[in-house]
């Protein structure tokens, strides 16, 4: 991965999360109980926001655990049972708590990316 690529890459994490927060603090109460999915089970707005602080976080574990030589995932994992247990999880938080939760998420997540060496092999994406 080029210096350039990795800057392009941070630049667009930290761009489309500030404008995803943006657009979460600007919902109403009542929007945020609305079904907004509804493909299997339905989830909410704040449902939709645990579960993106929720698999940010596990994404940034598994990163870790991969660089250090672990494997992934293991070949039974469910993934519609890991989401559906990690919203479940955040549960009690507000949407407050969650947005802040992403903010710190988020900055994992760039750290991480700060951390890949340029001539690690990457995945077109």
């Amino acid at each position: 991965m080029t210096a350039e690529r990795k800057a392009k890459i941070r630049q667009k994490l930290s761009r489309t999360r500030s404008d995803l927060l943006q657009y979460a603090r600007e919902l109403t109460e009542s929007e945020w109980t609305q079904p907004i999915y509804t493909h299997g089970e339905e989830w909410t707005a704040q449902d939709v926001l645990r579960h993106l602080t929720w698999s940010e976080s596990g994404m940034t574990r598994l990163i870790q655990h991969i660089r250090q030589g672990h494997g992934g995932v293991s070949e039974d994992f469910d993934r519609d049972r890991y989401n559906a247990g990690g919203v479940e999880k955040l549960k009690e938080k507000t949407p407050a708590e969650l947005m802040t939760m992403m903010t710190e998420n988020r900055e994992r997540t760039l750290q991480i990316l700060s951390l890949i060496h340029i001539s690690e092999p990457t995945r077109p994406y």
